[in-house]
């Protein structure tokens, strides 16, 4: 049976966040990431995407303001365990930014650095891939975003298939046919990826 998802913020079963992502697995709960970009678009959609798959998110908008951050954090005992960084932002790009945070006298672990790119073709050669735990290329959607840090995390992470007779929550949309009703590109890009990571089948109607 097709299930429709109405228009605006979709109402998903058991009233859980629209954009909560499905079973954020316990290795991903509570950790700390740090979002680090001049765009304040790009930097509140990526925070938005980060904090569905329930990471406590930070954010800097430059190079100099994320490096005092992690250093303070690690002060305060609140390391950062991920940061996604922004590759070409003013005064210090994100190489740049990469080199001063690994010299950090850092107490804790260092977070695992992320370089957010325009693409892969993009890169310069003097961006030091050893500096970073992976690499993302823009523009990025909640299944990229979550294979990413569940890679880094949980890398034998692998989705629960839902048990037979479980109650409709978001387990209960895999193998589902479901219709999103909505006319904000960005809404139907952010829900239809995220209903297609529970295993859903969408289709997309914009009136």
């Amino acid at each position: 049976a097709r299930q429709q998802v109405g228009r605006g913020l979709p109402r998903l079963p058991l009233g859980e966040p629209a954009c909560a992502v499905p079973v954020a697995p316990a290795s991903l709960r509570g950790r700390r990431a740090l979002v680090v970009d001049d765009n304040a678009s790009a930097r509140g959609e990526l925070s938005k995407l980060l904090r569905s798959l329930s990471f406590a998110v930070d954010d800097a908008d430059n190079g100099q303001q994320a490096i005092e951050r992690i250093a303070l954090a690690d002060r305060d005992d609140r390391p950062y365990d991920v940061a996604f960084i922004d590759a070409q932002m003013p005064v210090l790009d994100g190489n740049q930014v990469a080199e001063r945070i690994s010299r950090l006298p850092l107490r804790a672990t260092a977070p695992r650095l992320i370089l957010v790119t325009g693409s892969a073709q993009s890169l310069t050669e003097d961006v030091d891939r050893a500096l970073f735990a992976a690499l993302v290329a823009k523009p990025l959607t909640p299944s990229a975003v979550f294979a990413t840090v569940i890679g880094l995390f949980d890398p034998d992470y692998s989705r629960p298939e839902p048990a037979p007779g479980s109650p409709d929550g978001w387990e209960g949309l895999a193998g589902r046919s479901i219709l999103l009703v909505e006319d904000n590109p960005i809404n139907q890009e952010v829900v239809h990826d995220l209903l297609e990571l529970v295993g859903a089948r969408v289709s997309i109607a914009s009136d």
